[in-house]
């Protein structure tokens, strides 16, 4: 019997919660922007310390309005690298010294000068995604992996991509699917002394990413209406179950915890 059908109908109430939590409820330059500075904000960081970016980028954009935190950031904020790396480096972001939201925003730059129907394709490409196309943006923009870029995805609606961090790897290991431990076992680097996974290559990716679809295919509660895996469901579940640290990830998005995802809120 494979190890999914273990998985108790709970936590499949818990991951709909997660994933109706991370999923930009608006279509707009403001929105399209936003959401892939927050995934790229977390990169190997607690979710805490990406959405507390993304509040820092509404405070700037409204000053002084009290529902500042219930608005999309404004476009003039989002749209400038230089504030935004400026409020990663306030957060204390590990990776401020890199300016890793630069070469993103710089890319879609432009977005908020398109007709609204340009707009809307841009949307629509990434919201239907498949691999081929994660390649085509992660080989053009500097920073945005196949893990930023599928995280984004399921942020836009997308239901394709697996974002591969290291609790989805972990979860998906103990599930079956075999992977080298080295992809999900945190170890120190000789040169800075950090504590970290080997990163997946292409080859890597794919064939874990297909094995996981192949291992979920096979549950009826995780396919969608058309009989296909719903791979974001998928991975919000995964990453529910791996991140979970005591108590704490119970209360994801109850009012025990001071900070809620952003895209958990009510926003214009």
């Amino acid at each position: 019997m494979s190890l999914i059908s273990e998985i108790k109908d709970k936590e499949i109430e818990e991951a709909k919660k997660v994933l109706s939590n991370h999923i930009v409820k608006r279509d707009s330059p403001e929105s399209f922007l936003e959401s892939l500075i927050f995934c790229i904000a977390s990169q190997a960081t607690p979710w805490e310390r990406a959405s507390a970016i993304v509040y820092h980028l509404r405070d700037e954009s409204y000053p002084g309005q009290k529902d500042a935190r219930f608005k999309f950031s404004s476009l003039e904020i989002v749209s400038n690298p230089e504030k935004v790396e400026e409020i990663a480096k306030n957060n204390e972001w590990r990776f401020h010294h890199q300016k890793r939201f630069s070469p993103a925003i710089e890319f879609y730059r432009n977005i908020g000068n398109l007709p609204v129907e340009k707009l809307k394709m841009y949307f629509k490409e990434i919201k239907n995604a498949d691999s081929d196309y994660r390649e085509d943006v992660v080989g053009k923009i500097k920073y945005v992996s196949r893990k930023t870029f599928s995280f984004w995805h399921l942020c836009l609606g997308g239901k394709n991509l697996l974002p591969l961090d290291v609790h989805i790897r972990r979860q998906l290991s103990e599930l079956g699917v075999e992977m080298n431990s080295d992809y999900y076992t945190l170890k120190r680097r000789k040169t800075d002394g950090q504590r970290v996974v080997r990163e997946l290559d292409k080859k890597e990716y794919l064939r874990i990413e297909s094995k996981a679809l192949e291992l979920f295919s096979q549950d009826k509660r995780f396919k969608n209406g058309n009989d296909k895996v719903d791979v974001s469901f998928v991975s919000s579940l995964l990453w529910w179950r791996g991140a979970r640290r005591e108590n704490c990830q119970m209360n994801l998005f109850g009012d025990m915890h001071e900070i809620i995802l952003p895209y958990g809120l009510m926003v214009n």
